[in-house]
């Protein structure tokens, strides 16, 4: 749990040093933010399963790619919606570090 603690601190970090874009158009496949929330925490989970097989290489590239296409068609979005998406908030520094209150939370609830 450390590590997404970490990670997720990182990434506010560094949202939090990029360029502020007020009142930037939502893209048309936008994910909504529940739905990111949703998405995001089980990206954290599926990275926290896949450290623990302690993999490398491309056995490792390879694992992450599944457990990715995965989470996307559980929430149903695609690589380009989720990066589209990610662009979008971080570019929201108010927004993302919401969404990222959330996951942190869900995920701090889902350990205990």
């Amino acid at each position: 749990m450390k590590r997404h603690f970490n990670f997720l601190m990182l990434l506010l970090f560094l949202v939090a040093c990029k360029p502020k874009i007020k009142n930037a158009p939502a893209p048309k496949n936008v994910i909504p933010e529940q739905e990111m929330i949703e998405v995001l925490k089980d990206l954290h989970l599926a990275e926290g399963a896949i450290m623990r097989q302690s993999l490398v290489g491309d056995t490792l590239k390879k694992v992450y790619k599944n457990y990715y296409s995965k989470v996307f068609a559980i929430h149903h979005v695609n690589t380009i919606q989720f990066q589209q998406s990610m662009t979008y908030y971080t570019s929201q520094p108010a927004t993302i570090e919401k969404i990222y209150n959330k996951v942190i939370n869900e995920l701090n609830e889902a350990d205990n």
